[in-house]
């Protein structure tokens, strides 16, 4: 009787790479999960899984020490682990890698946030940028017109916020930009009226009432020398006055006199 004896070579020391290298991918974008052995003679099964899954995500048989599986769209709920297993009838050999799908940001919103309904001179406002989607972290940046006025980096959801004591100055238009690494988006432009503080309107005709007093003033003060000289002028006129009635007066006595004693 014969004996045969098996002389293959079973699969070993398998590997799981994936393009792009070190298991990140960008949403959107093609993830490649290459699969290899270092040896193993025959046809080769290769398969690729998830963890949740227990389906098959494809198969290749092919006389090569390698397959790869192609993911042509990566979508945010692809992120996870992936597993390899290769056999060519001996005992099967897994691998496995970790997947992490970064996401681009989403174009940012921002909105300012007064404490009254209207912005006033002399209060702080809150300048808030926020994304909806967008794998942290993220740099916020907050510009007046196309002026930084600062920026926020942000680890985790909720946004970034700047904070503005407002002047006059402030009437301008205001937008933010966020980035993450993969792309920037700017914000649409948000528009900031500011106005002057409940008070402001008394103290310009506060001002303006005061402006006028001292006008009057200005003219008081011209007038006042003018008033005196011509008060000393007219007291100079009646003490001459006073002065010749007296001698008139004598006169016609005197006559009056003469008068009587010719009688």
């Amino acid at each position: 009787m014969l004996s045969y004896t098996h002389s293959g070579v079973p699969v070993a020391n398998v590997s799981l790479e994936t393009q792009p290298p070190g298991g990140q991918v960008i949403e959107g974008e093609k993830l490649v999960l290459l699969c290899s052995v270092s040896e193993g003679t025959g046809n080769i099964t290769f398969s690729w899984h998830r963890e949740t899954t227990e389906t098959s995500l494809g198969n290749k048989t092919q006389r090569s020490l390698s397959a790869e599986l192609e993911i042509l769209a990566v979508k945010d709920s692809d992120a996870g682990k992936y597993y390899c297993r290769a056999d060519n009838g001996y005992q099967p050999v897994l691998s496995e890698v970790n997947i992490t799908v970064r996401i681009p940001v989403s174009r940012p919103a921002l909105t300012i946030r007064v404490s009254g309904a209207q912005a006033m001179v002399g209060d702080m406002v809150e300048l808030h940028c926020e994304v909806q989607r967008g794998t942290h972290p993220i740099l916020y940046q907050f510009y007046q017109k196309d002026v930084i006025l600062g920026n926020s980096s942000a680890s985790f959801g909720g946004g970034a916020s700047f904070n503005l004591s407002l002047t006059s100055e402030h009437s301008e238009n205001y937008s933010c930009e966020a980035d993450n690494g993969l792309r920037a988006q700017r914000s649409q432009v948000v528009t900031l009226n500011v106005t002057g503080p409940e008070g402001y309107r008394k103290d310009l005709v506060i001002a303006g009432t005061l402006g006028g007093l001292f006008g009057v003033l200005g003219f008081v003060a011209v007038a006042l020398p003018f008033y005196y000289w011509y008060h000393k002028t007219s007291e100079a006129n009646d003490s001459r006055s006073r002065q010749l009635i007296p001698r008139s007066w004598n006169k016609i006595s005197c006559k009056l006199l003469r008068f009587v004693d010719f009688a």
